[in-house]
């Protein structure tokens, strides 16, 4: 850490680190930096993760409340970035708590945000690369969304998370309502959240 930190700090003495949980591509670390007195995120990840949150900061941040990304080094598996680090609570936290109004907050806040980052369109529907360009385009029909629901659900490890009543009642669901996606060939492709 003090390595990757000196990178960025080259005259600086790291104060103290703690490890985050929650990430499940990365490691993130909370620094500690004698000369500063703001905190710091420490993101550890491999280069192509590297490169494609680089990608998506430089397109996000003028439209969206993003953490500034101060230094990047995207090489290899031992690739990461020094962020700034802001201070909170975690969606999960408030989502499981009992305060129904800051529930409906949040849910308002992230709802928000997400219709701003639809506003970044693409060419054609599909997975980036790391440069953010679609390299393997996805046609979804009513019948090919189930099939994903079903690769999630049953064949992924969705289902065991979410237990068997819960995994039948979204697969009911989203057949159910599949056939609303008849026309979606005719929306224009835009940037969402896969959490969401």
């Amino acid at each position: 850490i003090e390595h990757m930190i000196h990178s960025f700090f080259p005259d600086s003495k790291l104060k103290s680190f703690q490890l985050l949980g929650g990430g499940l591509s990365n490691v993130n670390y909370k620094l500690k930096v004698k000369s500063h007195k703001q905190p710091f995120l420490l993101r550890i990840s491999n280069e192509e993760n590297c490169k494609f949150e680089h990608a998506l900061h430089k397109r996000l941040h003028k439209q969206i409340l993003v953490p500034e990304i101060y230094f990047s080094k995207c090489q290899g598996n031992q690739s990461y970035s020094i962020m700034e680090w802001k201070e909170g609570v975690h969606l999960k936290e408030i989502m499981y708590g009992k305060k129904v109004l800051s529930i409906k907050q949040a849910g308002y806040y992230v709802g928000y945000h997400l219709a701003k980052m639809r506003k970044i369109t693409f060419p054609e529907p599909g997975l980036f690369n790391e440069s953010l360009e679609v390299i393997n385009p996805l046609t979804i029909t009513p019948n090919t969304f189930q099939k994903f629901m079903e690769e999630f659900l049953i064949d992924g490890h969705a289902g065991s998370w979410l237990g068997n009543e819960l995994t039948h009642t979204l697969l009911d669901f989203s057949n159910k309502h599949k056939h609303l996606l008849k026309n979606i060939e005719n929306e224009t492709p835009a940037l969402v959240h896969s959490d969401y």
